[in-house]
């Protein structure tokens, strides 16, 4: 979000464990409950920290949670977040919401040119005002390449194409790239498909995609080794546009964030994209 948007939450001191450093407490065994009871800041702090602080010890050598506490270290001054600390460290962090501290975290501190913003409006709350000095965009277009009937609406209605054909289909995602350099003004494509699959992508025919594109528009059932096909090709002409339009693509690989995915973590390795790498050799894989 926007440093704008920031000034207006309670950035307390359980703001800092919001995002991966969270699913680790689930991890380490948080319940439901008690997690939404600790990350409601209208809620008194010490019982809040009573709650958190076994799950706290058992999820502290975690790589998220080191990011915490070197975060408490070297932007707070306080070396440990523990019973006799935690209370100084809530005041310092409610203190930081002030205008500024987006330069003197990312420029000053870290000595970050620019933040790389992947805007994922259903997963953390953004908004439309994007500072450039800080950040700049990439943009998925994983949609295009796990087609369902919502997305095919969304699809349409961004492109102003109408989706009859798989014709129609490439089309609009060369639309969508175009509105993205154009008006988003993205420097990179990202790809989180690892999430909910093998990152396997076979070499699939036009003729063949085809066939399984006009099933799917017919809202014939498909079997899951034909929505492979129909994957592995959308993401063949993702990577293909991405040469053309001279942009990275950036893919998700060897972790999955969250406690509740069901893909094997194998599926998620870097290995699997050999043969996109061989076959696009002009293509910047990040």
């Amino acid at each position: 979000m926007s440093e704008e948007s920031r000034l207006g939450y309670t950035t307390d001191l359980f703001y800092l464990f919001q995002n991966y450093a969270r699913y680790d407490l689930v991890s380490a065994g948080l319940e439901k409950d008690d997690e939404k009871y600790i990350f409601n800041s209208e809620n008194p702090l010490e019982e809040r920290w009573n709650k958190f602080y076994p799950y706290w010890l058992n999820s502290r050598n975690t790589a998220s949670s080191q990011c915490v506490l070197i975060a408490s270290r070297d932007l707070f001054g306080i070396d440990d977040i523990n019973e006799s600390t935690y209370k100084q460290l809530n005041e310092k962090v409610l203190e930081s919401n002030r205008e500024g501290w987006y330069n003197y975290v990312l420029k000053e501190k870290s000595g970050i040119e620019v933040s790389i913003l992947d805007p994922l409006d259903q997963i953390v709350e953004t908004d439309s005002t994007i500072n450039q000095e800080f950040f700049v965009q990439v943009k998925r277009f994983d949609k295009f390449i796990k087609p369902s009937a919502e997305r095919i609406e969304v699809i349409e209605n961004e492109t102003g194409s109408e989706i009859t054909t798989l014709d129609n289909y490439l089309k609009a995602l060369d639309i969508s790239f175009q509105n993205a350099i154009k008006y988003d003004r993205i420097v990179g494509i990202k790809s989180t498909m690892a999430y909910s699959r093998s990152l396997k992508f076979e070499d699939v025919s036009k003729s063949q995609a085809e066939i399984v594109f006009n099933k799917f528009l017919q809202s014939e059932k498909l079997m899951p080794e034909e929505l492979k096909k129909l994957q592995d090709f959308m993401m063949h002409q993702v990577v293909r546009y991405a040469e053309k339009y001279h942009l990275p693509i950036q893919i998700h690989t060897g972790i999955l964030a969250g406690n509740t995915r069901k893909n094997p973590l194998e599926n998620t390795s870097a290995i699997h994209l050999f043969n996109l790498f061989m076959k696009y050799p002009k293509v910047k894989f990040v």
